[in-house]
């Protein structure tokens, strides 16, 4: 096992360095990417006429891999406009006028908060908040699709799957208009109340309820954040993605009670949850072959939660040891902070 991360590793600095500029590719996964621009066969026509935003979120890392990216949705028709919300000065101006000549990009760049916050979530919120503003502001009756910079969805009829999703699983909450479509990918399944904040997909008012929250301004020790502990007591000190979703919680007037049935049943709920392969996720921020964490799928600390996880789920007649789970299984999460 160490010796694949190893391997792993240094592929991708081989593969961020040399020499991949020509196509604009920077990962074996482009030479699919090529192939779907190459073949019009492989999209169904999406005769829905509320328009689909894809909001791109997040720092430019690797510009090149980011243009091969809006290259490839630019060419799938899937989405009206395509917003990127990022930093100033992250974009150099030859890069922004090579973006705008693909004819629907519309770039935000934000200001840093002086504090990052714990695992950078106030970095999330602002880029993620100021994005879905501006859509909201020019488009108040869309679908949004959130990402990030760093990630790409090659999945050719991506909106139209997801689309569908909403339509066969509709919802009863008197407030949000449909579900929130999350990926399984770091919807952890025993840690309460983390559910992924990297892909969403939902309508405008949805998604900006779940984001219109407060940044996170507490200053906690690293070593407090990641002395060992319980599942569930590690979910209390309500970080990150936990952050999120309580806050979201309290919005809709949702109860929360920090035990895992309830976390099931909030995804059962307003949610659904749909694995990487359906969307086509690729994320080569960790591992050269994005299945970081499916290798650890019998280790319950670090199992997500899937979308067999959800669908069985929705049957709630399941018979589970909770409590087992929340309080014996020790944990421990390695957290950043920064300041600006």
């Amino acid at each position: 096992m160490f010796l694949k991360k190893i391997t792993q590793f240094v592929l991708d600095k081989i593969l961020i360095i040399f020499p991949f500029n020509i196509n604009y590719s920077l990962s074996f996964k482009d030479k699919t990417i090529l192939n779907l621009l190459n073949n019009d066969f492989n999209y169904i026509k999406d005769t829905d006429l509320k328009p689909t935003i894809l909001l791109l979120q997040g720092p430019i890392s690797n510009y090149r891999y980011l243009y091969t990216s809006i290259k490839y949705y630019s060419t799938s028709n899937s989405f009206h406009k395509i917003i990127i919300s990022t930093w100033k000065n992250d974009l150099t101006i030859s890069e922004k006028n090579e973006l705008e000549v693909l004819g629907f990009i519309e770039i935000i760049e934000n200001i840093k908060p002086n504090y990052f916050g714990i695992s950078n979530i106030n970095l999330q919120i602002v880029s993620t908040q100021n994005g879905l503003i501006y859509i909201k502001k020019y488009f108040p009756n869309c679908y949004v699709l959130k990402s990030r910079t760093d990630q790409r969805l090659i999945n050719p009829n991506l909106n139209i799957f997801l689309k569908s999703l909403l339509s066969t699983y509709p919802i009863s909450n008197p407030i949000l208009n449909k579900r929130i479509v999350v990926c399984s990918y770091n919807t952890f399944k025993f840690r309460i109340y983390s559910i992924s904040d990297m892909f969403m997909f939902g309508e405008i008012s949805d998604l900006l309820l779940y984001w219109s929250v407060s940044l996170d301004e507490r200053v906690i020790s690293l070593e407090e954040i990641q002395k060992p502990r319980s599942m569930k007591s590690w979910s209390k000190l309500n970080l990150a993605e936990v952050y999120l979703s309580t806050s979201f919680f309290k919005k809709i007037g949702q109860n929360y009670n920090w035990t895992i049935c309830d976390y099931w049943e909030s995804l059962s709920n307003l949610f659904v949850v749909v694995d990487p392969d359906a969307i086509g996720f690729e994320w080569r921020k960790y591992t050269f072959n994005n299945k970081n964490g499916t290798l650890n799928q019998f280790n319950l600390r670090e199992k997500f939660y899937n979308f067999s996880d959800w669908l069985v789920n929705q049957n709630k007649k399941i018979e589970f040891n909770f409590e087992k789970i929340e309080n014996k299984i020790n944990f421990h999460e390695n957290i950043k902070i920064q300041k600006n």
